[in-house]
C-alpha cells in the first residue's frame, strides 16, 4: 500500500473523512446534543468512505476479488462472501460472550431492536469489524491463503 500513491492517497483521504466525522460529532454534542438517528447518518457516511477504499487494499488477485461495494443477503462476490462470513463468526461469539456474563444480547442501543437480533452483539462489533474480520479477509486474500478456487456459485 505505501509503495502505491493512488492507494495512499485513497486511503488518506478516507481517513481524513472519518477524522472530520469524529469532530462533527464532538461539535454537535457540545451543541444541540447527539440523536441515534444523527449517529446513524454518520455512521453511514463513515462506512461508505471506509468501503470506498476497501479495494485499494486488496492487492493480489484482483481479477478473482474486487470489491466494488458491500453488498449482503446475498453476498455478490467473493469478497462479500469472506466480509459476510467473518462478521456473523464475530457476532456468534460476542452473542455467546455477552450470554455468559449475564447480559441481553438482543437489547441494542445504535441497532433497532428486532425479534431474534442480537443487537448489542452487533452494536459491539462495529468496534471490533475492522480490526479483526476485514484485517483477516484482506489478510486471506493477500497472502493468498484464500483464491478463486476456495468459491463456487449457486
Amino acid at each position: 500500500m505505501r509503495e502505491n500513491p493512488e492507494t495512499r492517497c485513497a486511503v488518506e483521504g478516507a481517513a481524513a473523512t472519518l477524522a472530520r466525522s469524529l469532530e462533527s460529532l464532538n461539535a454537535r454534542r457540545n451543541v444541540d446534543g447527539l440523536t441515534v438517528d444523527s449517529l446513524r447518518g454518520v455512521e453511514g457516511d463513515c462506512a461508505r468512505a471506509y468501503f470506498g477504499v476497501f479495494d485499494h487494499l486488496i492487492l493480489v488477485n484482483k481479477n478473482d476479488f474486487t470489491f466494488r461495494g458491500r453488498s449482503r443477503r446475498p453476498p455478490l462476490d467473493r469478497v462479500n462472501a469472506l466480509l459476510s462470513f467473518a462478521y456473523t463468526l464475530l457476532v456468534h461469539d460476542l452473542t455467546a460472550a455477552l450470554e455468559s456474563v449475564g447480559l441481553d444480547p438482543c437489547v441494542g442501543f445504535l441497532h433497532v431492536d428486532r425479534p431474534g437480533r442480537p443487537g448489542l452483539a452487533l452494536d459491539l462489533m462495529e468496534e471490533l469489524r475492522p480490526i479483526l474480520a476485514d484485517r483477516l479477509v484482506l489478510s486471506l486474500i493477500n497472502r493468498q491463503q484464500v483464491t478463486s478456487k476456495n468459491f463456487y456459485r449457486v
